[in-house]
Parts: C-alpha cells; structure tokens; sequence
C-alpha cells in the first residue's frame, strides 16, 4: 500500500500536479520505509517550492506552508514510533528549520531556540557572522583528494574573514576546516559539530587550535543531525542565511543532504568539482543542479575567494566572469 501511494506520489510530481500533498506525503512513505535520505530530500522539494509572495505570512501561509505545517503534525503523531523510524529526528528538525526560515513560524524558531547548543547561556554565532558551512567526505577513501582541495580554499580565504562551520573531526573536510582556521592567524574561526558520545575524543583540536568550539548533536553516529544541529544553532542565533555560503567537496550522502537543505532555506551552494574523484563522490542529481542557487564550482583559489565574498563585498567583473564560467562549464 505505501509503495503504490508512494508511486501515485511520483506520478503527481513528474505531471506537476497537487506538488505540495505529493512531496510532503512522499517525505512521511519513504521515511515509514527507512529510506530517511530520500524523506529529507523529498522534505527539501517540498520546502522549495514556497516562493513566498508578498502578503502571504505565517498566520495565512501559502499552500507550500499549510502542507509543512501538516507535515510536523504528522510527525507528531507518529512520536509513539519515532525510535523505530530511522531518520525521524532528521526529518523533524529539518522540518522545523524549514517553517522557521521559509514561513516565519513563531513556534518552530522556538522550538530550536530550545535545541540551541548553549542553552539558555550566550550564542555562539551573532547575527553579522559571515559564514561558510564546509561540507564533504571525512573517510579515509578521500584522504588522497583534500591536499589540492586544501591548498585553493587556503589561498582562496587569504584576506577573509568569516566563520567556518563542519563537522568537528580532524580527517576529510572537517580537517581542512580546523587547518584552514588555525592557519588564518585570527581571521577565520572554525565551528565543529559531531555526534556527542565523539565529542570527548575531540577535545585536543580545541586545544590544537584547530577549532575555536566543538559541539555535539544528539545522534549517536554521524548522520545529518550534526548539521542540522548547526543549521539549529545558526537559525537560533538570528543569522540570515543570505549570509551564509555552502561549499562542498567530494561529498558522500550526508552531504549531498546538507546542499538540498540548504538550498531549501535559500542559501547559494556551491559545488566543487573534480574528475578524478569516485562517481559516488561527484553531485550529479539533476534535481537540485539545475537550482537557481546551485553553482558548480572549478578546483580554483580565486573562484572560491569570490564565491565567500559574494554578497559580503562587491565582486569585481573578474571575478564574476569566472563564477560564470564555472557555472556554464560545470567545471
């Protein structure tokens, strides 16, 4: 029964029709299935199709926020089962970031303001922060990939200043956020976030200098709660997310959900490409690359140093040719 509703679902989507009901409910099959990759993702269609016109606010939302708001209230229901469902915590945090970023929900910013990492004590983001969020693969298969990865981003952040967040390891990508930091001299500082039984074993890159703070998420692995937790952190924090950046390498299936939440809460993406990495390393879903936030990126110091700064500091017409040579080669 759930795989023909899920397949009425498809068919809703591909003829772009009843949109809202169909990637909201395909969200709450997958996840009774255990496929909670594919719920976030279907969360993230849903929460993209709001355009929010003018005049539409939280207390008269449009029909994109009348069905997330169902969504959260389906979740509600299902709390009896939620540690039988693999991925619920993910879908309902994702949930509430969605209604408090896209649909002004009162109640949802509250309810992560209470999930916030420091509690009731000082946040640890300021609304100002500039921040980019550096996600990709921490497994040792692509170790051998980051040391070019490291040198652009390196280069390309000299003379900025911004906060990075990652996860809060000292391997993959969240090792290049940790080195890219402690290398800035000051200007940069860096944020981590991991599961909290790991938490403990990491304490020495606070001490490194690596990172400035680590936090932990309420997972027991690493799943896309750490992330989340972030997004959580940086939402309860006040952050705009026109001021944040996403950039991604060699990502893996967390990732490839940390860029559709992201471009679900309207932040530009981008992508760093390289040929040489493994086919499941490379973001090809044609579902979010043809996004108007989603920007392929080249492995090139100067491109990244210009996406960091867009709509931080004016960009020079150098700087934007080269963003859009990027975009049109895929490169």
């Amino acid at each position: 029964m759930i795989r023909n509703a899920m397949e009425r679902c498809r068919v809703q989507i591909e003829g772009r029709v009843n949109l809202p009901n169909a990637w909201s409910s395909l969200a709450i099959l997958r996840l009774l299935l255990g496929q909670p990759f594919g719920s976030l993702d279907a969360l993230a269609h849903l929460v993209d199709l709001c355009e929010r016109p003018s005049g539409v606010t939280a207390s008269h939302p449009c029909a994109v926020g009348r069905a997330v708001s169902r969504l959260l209230t389906t979740l509600s229901h299902l709390q009896c089962i939620r540690e039988k469902l693999d991925g619920f915590d993910w879908l309902e945090r994702a949930t509430l970031l969605g209604l408090a970023v896209r649909f002004s929900d009162a109640e949802a910013l509250a309810e992560l303001r209470k999930k916030a990492s420091w509690g009731s004590g000082k946040p640890a983001f300021a609304a100002q922060d500039l921040i980019v969020i550096l996600s990709g693969g921490c497994t040792p298969d692509v170790e051998r990939f980051m040391p070019s990865f490291l040198k652009e981003l390196t280069d390309g952040a000299k003379g900025l200043s911004f906060t990075i967040v990652s996860g809060g390891t000292a391997m993959g990508i969240s090792g290049i956020a940790g080195t890219v930091a402690r290398q800035s001299q000051g200007r940069i500082r860096a944020v981590g976030y991991l599961p909290g039984p790991m938490l403990k074993a990491m304490v020495a890159l606070i001490q490194s200098g690596s990172f400035d703070l680590l936090f932990p998420s309420t997972g027991t692995d690493f799943t896309p709660l750490d992330p989340l937790q972030g997004w959580t952190d940086l939402i309860a924090a006040g952050v705009d997310p026109v001021r944040v950046k996403f950039l991604a390498y060699a990502g893996g299936l967390i990732s490839k959900a940390e860029c559709a939440m992201a471009l679900m809460l309207g932040v530009r993406a981008g992508v760093v490409g390289n040929p040489d990495l493994p086919k499941d390393r490379q973001f090809e879903d044609p579902a979010w690359t043809g996004h108007k936030n989603f920007l392929p990126l080249p492995l090139d110091a100067m491109t990244l140093h210009a996406f960091i700064r867009i709509e931080s500091l004016a960009l020079s017409d150098q700087e934007k040719k080269r963003l859009e040579t990027g975009r049109e080669t895929g490169s």
